[in-house]
C-alpha cells in the first residue's frame, strides 16, 4: 500500500471541495476500498473520511417512501423498522449480502459505488484491464484458466488447511510456484453453483480450444453430478 494523505472535513461542502483532487477517494466503511488499496488496484493520494458527516439517516418522505443516507450502515438499514415493514425484500437482500462483520461496516453509498468484482480487475498480475487502466485491453476476453474449479470441503480439517496441504504437496512434487495471492468465491446456493459450472465448462470454448464444451476432454466431474444445460 502506497503512502496517502488523510482528511476529515467538518462539513459536506468541505468534503466535496477536497474531492476536487482527482486522486482523492471518499472512505466510509472501507470494506471494498481498503482491500483494493492493499492489492495495489486503487492508489489514492488522499482519503476523505465522511463517517462523521450527517449522511447516515433513514428518513420517511411525505409520499410514504424512504430516503436512505449514503453513509447508512447496511446492518442499520436492514434492521430499521420502516425498512422491515415496507421494504422487506431490501432487508432480506442486505442480510444475505455479506457477513455480519461486513454489514456492520459497509455503507449503502459504498455498496452502490463499489468497483467491479472481476477477478482480472482485482489481480494486478494481469496488466490489461480497461477498468483499472483505460485503453489497456481486457484480459478476461481470452483468459481460459481462471475460475476453473469448484471444490467442496469437509468440516474437518476445513478449507484453509486442505488448500495449504494440497499446494504444499504440488509445489514439492512438481515444482509448481503458486502466485502469492488468490481470490475465491463462496457459492451460496444451487443456482449460483450452476452458473459457475456453466462458466467453467465454457472456458475452453471461449479460448477457441474446442467448438463445444463437451468436446474438451480435460474435465473432471463426479459421476453423481451431471453437467447443467449449457
Amino acid at each position: 500500500m502506497i503512502a496517502f494523505d488523510y482528511a476529515r472535513p467538518a462539513t459536506i461542502d468541505s468534503a466535496l471541495a477536497a474531492a476536487a483532487n482527482t486522486q482523492a477517494r471518499f472512505i466510509g466503511g472501507g470494506t471494498n476500498l481498503l482491500d483494493l488499496m492493499k492489492g495495489g488496484v486503487e492508489q489514492p493520494a488522499l482519503l476523505i473520511d465522511v463517517n462523521h458527516l450527517d449522511i447516515s439517516a433513514v428518513e420517511e418522505l411525505p409520499d410514504g417512501g424512504l430516503r436512505i443516507g449514503a453513509g447508512a450502515r447496511n446492518s442499520d438499514v436492514a434492521n430499521h423498522r420502516l425498512v422491515r415493514e415496507r421494504y422487506p425484500l431490501l432487508t432480506r437482500a442486505l442480510l444475505a449480502g455479506a457477513s455480519p462483520q461486513l454489514r456492520n461496516m459497509a455503507t449503502v453509498g459504498g455498496n452502490l459505488m463499489q468497483r467491479t468484482r472481476c477477478d482480472y480487475f482485482v489481480d494486478t498480475g494481469f496488466a490489461r484491464c480497461n477498468k483499472r487502466l483505460p485503453g489497456s485491453g481486457c484480459a478476461a476476453r481470452d483468459g481460459h484458466n481462471h475460475l476453473h474449479a469448484i471444490l467442496a470441503f469437509p468440516p474437518e480439517p476445513g478449507m484453509e488447511t486442505t488448500i495449504k496441504n494440497w499446494k504444499r504437496f504440488i509445489a514439492t512434487q512438481f515444482g509448481v510456484k503458486w502466485q502469492r495471492d488468490f481470490f475465491d468465491h463462496r457459492l451460496r446456493n444451487t443456482q449460483e453453483e450452476q452458473e459457475k459450472i456453466c462458466y467453467i465448462l465454457m472456458n475452453s470454448v471461449r479460448k477457441g480450444l474446442c467448438e463445444r464444451a463437451e468436446d474438451w476432454r480435460w474435465v473432471y466431474r463426479p459421476s453423481n453430478r451431471p453437467p447443467p444445460g449449457l
